[in-house]
Parts: C-alpha cells; sequence; structure tokens
C-alpha cells in the first residue's frame, strides 16, 4: 500500500463527506474593467485577463483605479469563466482581477488547503466545461460554482495528495 492509502485508512475508513464548496472557499469575482483604459505599455497595474489565467502572467496593464480586494498574488488559484473553463495559478507580480475571472481560496487552511482545491477545481471545472451545451462560447456562472459541493478529507490525507500531484 502507498503512503496516500495508509492515510485513508487510518483518517476516512469510511470515505470522505462532500461539503458544499462556499461554505469553505470563498470565491472571488473579477472587477468589471472599462476597457479603454487597458494598455501594453507597461503603465499603470497589471490586469487579469481570461486568457492569462493558463500561463499565469500577462502583457496587459490598466491605469483604472480598482478596489485593492481585487488585488491578486502570486500563487492565487484563478478560474477563466469563458470559453474553456480553465484552472491556474497566478505565476507574475500582483496584478488587478478582471471580470470573467474568479479567484478561488480557503476560507481556513487549516480545514481545506489552497492546493487541494487547486487540485480538485481542474478536473471539476472541466466537466462542467463539458456539461455546457449549445452556443458558441461557454459561460461558468456564480449558480454553476454555488452549487458544487468538495470532499473533505482530513488534513493529512489533502496534504499527502498535493504532495503527490504536485
Amino acid at each position: 500500500m502507498s503512503k496516500l492509502d495508509d492515510l485513508i485508512a487510518e483518517h476516512c475508513p469510511n470515505g470522505v463527506e462532500y461539503k458544499p464548496l462556499v461554505d469553505y472557499v470563498n470565491v472571488l469575482y473579477g472587477f468589471p474593467c472599462n476597457a479603454n483604459l487597458f494598455n501594453a505599455d507597461n503603465i499603470g497595474m497589471p490586469l487579469i485577463r481570461i486568457r492569462d489565467v493558463l500561463e499565469g502572467k500577462t502583457d496587459t496593464f490598466t491605469t483604472e483605479v480598482i478596489e485593492e480586494k481585487f488585488l491578486i498574488h502570486k500563487g492565487d488559484i484563478l478560474i477563466g469563466m469563458d470559453g474553456n473553463f480553465h484552472v491556474g495559478k497566478w505565476n507574475s507580480s500582483d496584478g488587478y482581477l478582471c471580470q470573467r475571472v474568479c479567484k478561488l481560496y480557503s476560507k481556513n487552511e487549516s480545514i481545506l488547503l489552497n492546493g487541494f482545491i487547486f487540485h480538485w477545481a481542474r478536473p471539476m471545472f472541466k466537466k462542467i466545461e463539458e456539461g455546457k451545451l449549445g452556443g458558441t462560447v461557454k459561460h461558468l456562472s456564480a449558480k454553476d460554482i454555488n452549487t458544487l459541493e468538495i470532499p473533505l478529507p482530513p488534513l493529512p490525507v489533502q496534504e499527502e495528495i498535493v504532495r503527490i500531484l504536485d
């Protein structure tokens, strides 16, 4: 047996409970940015758009004054909400989160690790994307996110899953 098998047998022999995502995870939806204030001249603050989610960096800047709560930091988990529902980690300097991108983060990392959320989110949002029918561009809604449930294994199990998948 693997270390993960041992941890599961020890900490959750009867399986793992699934809980409503929004009870354990904060969701920050991007700011409705003014496209007239975008630039590629490094003027202002970096602006994180859908096309930047996978790459983890941007070449778009804005001079718009945006609330501090929309500031994204290296390592934050981002989800593209149009087209392909890509899940990525921000890998660059701080920037502002623009509309149609959201950030997921644990309400309490002593219960649910951000790393676990990241690895759970990738296949989960791909499944949602594949289930969307019709239209040329698929859209992820707050309703989609609010209905999700996340497994909540004990912390040692989460830690080992994150270690393996990282």
